[in-house]
């Protein structure tokens, strides 16, 4: 019996959610897979997600790790893998050959941003060789050696990026590139300090990381999208349908809709709650679309059970 099985046994057999985390944390420091203090903060972020969907899903321990491990799992067939999507019965229009745009065409000057995970305890100086998955916080003490420290802009190993560096970037592209006519930004804004992470904490950065790109680019429309970091716990996004406050999701969307409306019409709040994602119109003829495909991550326990149906 694998892990997932052993869980899914004691969630079935009526195990308590304290007894539940103690075996997992035991699981997580007795294979090594963490230090004691990462393997804690795991637990309790990540077991009350694990148990409410163990305890609802209809698929066994082996097509459980197939869904959220992969391959690693060995080949596992699963029935609920067999999809059937019906399309409406609309005709295929007639294929139309596009004609390349002449080189005295109007353009555009877009700009992409993703993936900036801030960190608001980085530490110059502090130890960027740690054991933990992220380093370079006074937590990992200072370094011992000139080699081992995290530098002043940042640092290439286990760390996040330093305030001064965000800072600096987004005044950097502001003076170089101030007739950028919209930005895509495709979010991943907290840091990665997963077994640590709070809701609170999480919007806290949001909230900041918002008004830093409003401040900066007051005249471009930003088109925001969802990271998979946005979540505590991270890869976490349950269906509208999970309603419970324990669960729900309700408290990213929310705020998420709240922040946008700097730049997104009133018009699109509905499908931001709801599932954070939109359409919106950014100029005659070219309609731009927001995608939440955090709901596909494969380390988004509930996708294992939704594997077939609809999320909404």
């Amino acid at each position: 019996m694998n892990s997932a099985g052993l869980l899914q046994h004691y969630i079935k057999s009526g195990k308590s959610e304290k007894e539940i985390k103690k075996t997992i944390y035991q699981f997580c420091v007795s294979l090594k897979i963490q230090t004691t203090r990462v393997c804690e903060g795991i637990t309790q972020l990540f077991a009350g997600e694990v148990v409410y969907v163990l305890g609802k899903v209809s698929i066994g321990p082996d097509e459980v790790c197939s869904f959220v491990i992969g391959d690693a799992c060995g080949d596992v067939y699963n029935p609920l893998h067999e999809w059937e999507v019906m399309f409406p019965p609309v005709p295929k229009p007639a294929a139309v050959e596009q004609k390349i745009p002449e080189m005295t065409a109007p353009t555009f000057k877009v700009l992409h941003l993703s993936d900036t995970h801030y960190d608001p305890y980085y530490h110059e100086g502090s130890n960027a060789a740690c054991s933990e998955p992220l380093c370079c916080r006074l937590t990992n003490g200072m370094a011992s050696t000139k080699d081992q420290a995290a530098g002043k802009w940042g640092d290439y190993r286990k760390c996040d990026t330093p305030k001064i560096t965000v800072d600096n970037m987004l005044q950097h592209i502001q003076e170089t590139h101030p007739d950028v006519d919209y930005i895509m930004w495709t979010g991943d804004l907290p840091p990665h300090d997963i077994w640590n992470q709070t809701r609170e904490e999480n919007l806290k950065i949001l909230k900041e990381t918002v008004k830093q790109m409003s401040d900066m680019f007051p005249g471009a429309p930003i088109f925001p999208a969802l990271g998979n970091h946005e979540s505590a716990p991270v890869n976490s996004f349950p269906p509208p349908y999970v309603d419970n406050p324990d669960n729900s999701i309700a408290w990213l969307y929310d705020e998420l809709d709240l922040q946008w409306r700097k730049w997104l019409p009133s018009s699109v709040s509905t499908t931001v709650r709801r599932g954070a994602f939109y359409s919106v119109l950014v100029r005659p003829g070219f309609r731009l679309i927001s995608l939440n495909t955090n709901y596909c991550n494969n380390k988004n326990w509930y996708r294992s059970k939704e594997s077939r149906g609809s999320f909404f």
